[in-house]
């Protein structure tokens, strides 16, 4: 039986004098109305817990990509600028250090839009307790949603974060080969294999926490709401 199907069956019963039914999980938010009941219902809790959830995990990824991205423009710079600025220029050092403050801004480029919007994410879980529950189950469709968009953008990101490491691997070897040494382009495959590996590492994180996102959200939904 539906939610509001359910929910109207409940009123009927109720305004027959008959015995009244109990309210399903999936019926209570608006069985509360009907009883004028303002209080939120076991299966909104459930929802704001699972998106508390999801928030400070998402909130430990935005500033651990800032501080990668803050930590990287202030590494590069500062290997950067002694190597060029010396009199014999350090041309390893100084390829490194411009990839990899170039990496950090981009960085870091992702990473405020990120942490700015935290507060607006952080007031979004509450609404939870406001929906009715045809509204409940429409914003667990697009959380849902969103959370398989965001796993399926994070997997894209660690095959790139592949190709990353095995571009930065060849550009090492390349520019330590004896028949073609090149510093400069040493220190930029030591840069992009540096970024690569660590980008895998947040990406993976992020891939795996969407899909734990999805699964908790798919388990509430076939558990609590019955579609």
């Amino acid at each position: 039986m539906g939610v509001l199907a359910a929910s109207s069956a409940n009123a009927q019963e109720q305004s027959a004098g008959g015995d009244v039914l109990p309210p399903t999980d999936a019926t209570r938010p608006l069985e509360a109305q009907l009883r004028g009941d303002s209080g939120p219902s076991p299966i909104a809790l459930r929802l704001m817990q699972a998106d508390v959830r999801r928030y400070e995990v998402e909130r430990a990824q935005g500033w651990t990509l800032f501080a990668w991205g803050a930590v990287n423009v202030a590494q590069g710079l500062g290997v950067a600028i002694p190597a060029l600025t010396a009199s014999t220029v350090d041309e390893r050092a100084a390829s490194y250090g411009v990839w990899t403050a170039s990496w950090g801004a981009v960085n870091l480029a992702l990473a405020i839009p990120w942490v700015v919007r935290l507060p607006r994410e952080r007031a979004r879980t509450e609404r939870w307790s406001r929906l009715s529950s045809s509204e409940l189950a429409r914003e667990l469709e697009r959380a849902r949603d969103d959370a398989r968009s965001a796993g399926s953008f994070f997997a894209l990101n660690t095959g790139l974060d592949v190709a990353y490491i095995t571009a930065g691997s060849l550009l090492w070897y390349m520019g330590e080969r004896p028949e073609s040494r090149s510093a400069s382009l040493s220190g930029a495959g030591i840069a992009v294999l540096v970024q690569g590996a660590a980008l895998l590492a947040f990406d993976a994180w992020g891939w795996a926490a969407r899909n734990a996102d999805s699964a908790r959200w798919s388990e509430i939904s076939a558990g609590a709401l019955r579609f």
